[in-house]
């Protein structure tokens, strides 16, 4: 892949911020979801003329090159990301070109089309219309991969082919509430409210001590202290009487098992041109699941007994984001792993780590 993944991105951005005179940002940089915009603007104008010096030693992006016109914090991350998203990129396809490799797989992501795409989104509306505007970055950093193989291949007849995997989840996957996506957050979820509902505060705190919670909950609670061992948790999402889960489950996701994106990957570099794919493929099952019914399979599945309560307060997110199967079946594949099998799995080897 060209890419780093976006969470990985967050990384990086910590790492520049600790190299910077005094580390003024990194209390603020250390927490992306929950910045004080404020307070950052604040220590900002510390450094001379507003701009931060994020050079890491060797690419060139140095003092002057930040400079903070929406005064918050995301406008950096937007363009750090964008920025190392895209030298990765260009430097990694150049680079295989200029050394004679002689198959390139470039990895994106279902955020490359339009937010109002049809749905499921087929390859050919990849630039129709508008992109989500809280990722436009990163999603134009990944566009420009796409293209840049493609110009590659047509003009020096290099074999680089992108795909465009749909969500993954699967073994080794990141369990921190705050940072989790969706399935391995729901995995957790119930199974620290079927250990609460048993009162196997011994079980939790084993959990506790592997996986951080997130949300800057970890240094707040007492290991020792089950009052507040079953606060924190309340704070996720479980309780003893219940699983409390945002919006009303009405909205459909698509997941995908990432042993079936591995066995994609290796099926078409195996098997596959670029003048069989075309300028990119979607790596999908062409199927989604309604959230009310993900969340029975995954209750049945950990063995949690409570119920699971609706928090219609809280919204509902985008209703559909299907991609479309069609090409990827053409080209003679399809994903092996249905989805209970996959969880089951995926929830086995999470207890194997405890």
């Amino acid at each position: 892949s060209v890419f780093i993944d976006e969470k990985l991105d967050e990384n990086l951005f910590i790492s520049a911020e600790l190299k910077m005179p005094d580390k003024i940002l990194y209390e603020y940089a250390t927490q992306l979801k929950s910045f004080d915009y404020a307070k950052a603007q604040e220590a900002i104008g510390q450094n001379e003329e507003g701009s931060l010096d994020v050079d890491d030693g060797n690419d060139g992006f140095t003092s002057g090159s930040l400079t903070y016109q929406r005064n918050d914090m995301a406008n950096h991350l937007d363009t750090y990301c964008s920025y190392k998203n895209l030298m990765i990129s260009t430097n990694i396809i150049n680079s295989s070109y200029k050394n004679g490799v002689k198959k390139l797989v470039n990895l994106g992501s279902s955020c490359i089309y339009p937010k109002n795409a049809p749905q499921p989104m087929k390859e050919d509306c990849l630039l129709t219309s508008p992109l989500e505007s809280t990722n436009e970055g990163y999603a134009i950093a990944k566009i420009a991969a796409i293209k840049l193989c493609r110009y590659y291949n047509e003009q020096y007849g290099t074999n680089f082919i992108s795909l465009m995997p749909t969500n993954q989840y699967g073994i080794n996957d990141n369990f921190n509430m705050e940072t989790a996506h969706l399935l391995p957050m729901l995995i957790r979820r119930f199974h620290l409210a079927k250990l609460l509902y048993a009162g196997d505060f011994n079980s939790i705190r084993q959990d506790l001590k592997i996986r951080k919670i997130g949300y800057g909950l970890d240094e707040t609670f007492d290991l020792n202290d089950n009052a507040a061992l079953e606060g924190v948790l309340n704070k996720i999402g479980a309780y003893k009487d219940k699983v409390m889960v945002w919006g009303d489950g009405s909205v459909y996701r698509e997941l995908m098992s990432s042993d079936d994106l591995a066995d994609a990957a290796y099926y078409l570099m195996q098997n596959k041109d670029y003048k069989d794919i075309g300028e990119l493929v979607n790596i999908t099952a062409g199927n989604d699941i309604k959230l009310s019914n993900l969340y029975e399979i995954v209750r049945k599945i950990v063995g949690t007994p409570q119920n699971i309560e609706y928090d219609k307060t809280k919204p509902n997110g985008t209703f559909r984001k299907l991609m479309d199967d069609t090409k990827i079946k053409s080209l003679g594949w399809k994903p092996k792993t249905e989805l209970a099998d996959g969880i089951k799995k995926t929830y086995e080897w999470y207890l194997s780590t405890l």
